[in-house]
Order: structure tokens, then C-alpha cells, then sequence
């Protein structure tokens, strides 16, 4: 296959034995990435199979800047309802009365998920009015939306992205003058990256993760996400590839 290709994860080891410069790396997003170090996530299993494979393979696997920030954002926003949770049982649960009720709700949504094995995650409208829920709920010791925050996210993100990376054998892709990736064979433009927006009308953190793609010496990407699988098929680049799950349906 000489244009890009969507190939399933079953179908991985049959297409790098007829296109072995897959070997010199696949490009991760956030959607595999996330996915592989949430359990409830639907793509868990078929991720964490995937990075396994690659890895007996000896194929890296990268990642980048962007990727990173957007693994962090995913992560904060499942660890949210997860903290109010866990708040609602804890003791600093008692003084706060005029929320009880809300602090319930989150309790029972959050625990109908964990029993169904589903994720849950909260908006970004959710995350602010819960935000100023808590800053209304002043103490000598600070407002409630920073205790909460201390309690049950200071720390934590930055720590899993870590262990993420050091679980799985994630490389970091450097973009700076100082010490750019060798596999960087473009100039990574922001005016490619606002081409590719304007023609496609996809989400700025996906176009920027499709730019650094076309412009590196990978010649797989590995995600969940539709709309980048759906944009690499049409921009076609020579010999690259887009590796989905089986169970995503295009």
C-alpha cells in the first residue's frame, strides 16, 4: 500500500511484515494513551494488548507536548467527580451542608459507574460551576475549591503521566531548537496547522497532532479518534498509516 491505509490492531503484525518502516515507530495520541491507563475506559483492553504487542515487536512508541497536555486534561476531568466522591464520604464532607445534596449526586453518579465498569467524566461546564460551588465555601484555612483541589489533584496528574510513560515505554518527540527529534524531518508551521483546520474544520489539539505526524519519519498513528483517522485517510500521505481498535467503527 503505497497511500495511507486504516489498519485494525489485529491487523498490525500482517502489515509490518509487508511495511517494515512501521518498526521505526508509531505515534500515540491521547485517545489510545488515555485509554490504556484507565480501566474503564472501552478501548482499555484493546489498548494495553496493542502496547504490549508493539513492545515484544520492539516498535517505539511516541508522543508529544500536545498529546501530554490533552492526556492531562482527560485525566483531570475524570479525577474531579472521582475527588467529589470521595469527598462526600470523607469527614471535610461535614461542614459543608449547602452542598450536601450535590456532593450526593456526584457520589451516586460516579458510583453507578464504577459498578458498571463505565467512565464517567465531568464537562467543562461542569468542572466550573463545581468550582465556584466550593469557592463559596469559605474557611479560616482557605476557600473550598483550592482545599479540595490540594486533597485530590495536586500531585496525582503529574504523577500518572509519569508512571504512564515509564509503564508503557512512551517516548517524548521534542519539538524545541535545542533538541528537536531527529525524527522530525519538516518544519513543524502553524500556518500547516491552521490549513488543515481550515479544511477539514477539525479541533486545533487534532490538527496539531496530525501536523507532527505528516512531518515526522513515523509511519503510524495509533488512536481512537475519528475524526484523525477520518483526516489522514483523505490527506493520504505516502506510505503512513492509521492503526485503530477493532471494535472502532469508522
Amino acid at each position: 500500500m503505497s497511500t495511507a491505509g486504516v489498519i485494525k490492531f489485529s491487523e498490525v503484525l500482517k502489515t509490518v511484515s509487508t511495511h517494515p518502516s512501521i518498526k521505526n515507530g508509531c505515534l500515540i495520541d491521547n485517545s489510545i494513551l488515555f485509554a490504556a491507563s484507565y480501566p474503564p475506559d472501552k478501548y482499555n483492553q484493546e489498548s494495553e494488548g496493542l502496547i504490549d504487542f508493539l513492545a515484544e515487536l520492539e516498535i517505539p512508541i511516541f508522543t508529544n507536548v500536545n498529546i501530554r497536555s490533552e492526556f492531562m486534561n482527560k485525566q483531570r476531568q475524570v479525577m474531579i467527580p472521582e475527588g467529589l466522591s470521595d469527598l462526600y464520604t470523607s469527614a471535610d464532607a461535614q461542614p459543608l451542608t449547602s452542598i450536601k445534596a450535590k456532593l450526593k449526586s456526584a457520589y451516586t453518579s460516579i458510583s453507578e459507574a464504577r459498578t458498571s465498569g463505565k467512565r464517567y467524566d465531568f464537562d467543562e461546564n461542569q468542572i466550573k460551576s463545581w468550582r465556584k460551588l466550593l469557592r463559596q465555601q469559605q474557611a479560616p484555612n482557605g476557600d473550598g475549591w483550592l482545599r479540595f483541589c490540594s486533597s485530590y489533584l495536586q500531585g496525582k496528574i503529574e504523577a500518572l503521566w509519569e508512571n504512564t510513560c515509564h509503564e508503557f515505554g512512551i517516548n517524548f518527540i521534542s519539538l524545541r531548537n535545542a533538541d528537536e527529534s531527529e525524527l522530525v524531518v519538516s518544519d513543524v508551521r502553524w500556518e500547516d496547522v491552521a490549513l488543515i483546520i481550515g479544511k477539514f474544520g477539525i479541533a486545533s489539539s487534532d490538527a496539531m497532532i496530525i501536523n507532527l505526524f505528516l512531518n515526522t519519519k513515523l509511519s503510524a498513528i495509533i488512536t481512537a479518534d475519528e475524526e484523525i483517522a477520518y483526516v489522514i485517510e483523505q490527506i493520504k500521505p505516502p506510505g503512513k498509516f492509521v492503526i485503530v481498535p477493532d471494535s472502532l467503527h469508522l
